[in-house]
């Protein structure tokens, strides 16, 4: 799905532990219950997006543009100074 509409191959991709994770300036959380305040960073936030398990092509299009929304709110924020990263 996301290779199809996003261009982005995830095929060789494999989930890494946090512990694992570099240090980073934001953590997005995707409200999946799955919480990582323990990662050090500069900003974090919460975003509560719907699981499209089970439901079809469209759901998963409607997460992707949800998500991709958010990303470009946050991106913007921080460039106007209202998220400041250390």
């Amino acid at each position: 799905m996301l290779l199809e509409y996003c261009s982005y191959d995830i095929t060789e991709r494999h989930p890494r532990h946090a512990s694992e994770l570099p240090e980073v300036d934001i953590v997005v959380n995707l409200g999946s219950g799955n919480e990582f305040s323990h990662i050090p960073c500069s900003y974090s936030e919460t975003w509560n997006v719907e699981n499209p398990k089970g439901k079809g092509d469209d759901a998963y299009r409607e997460m992707i543009e949800d998500i991709r929304k958010r990303i470009y709110e946050l991106r913007d924020n921080v460039k106007e100074g209202k998220i400041l990263l250390s």
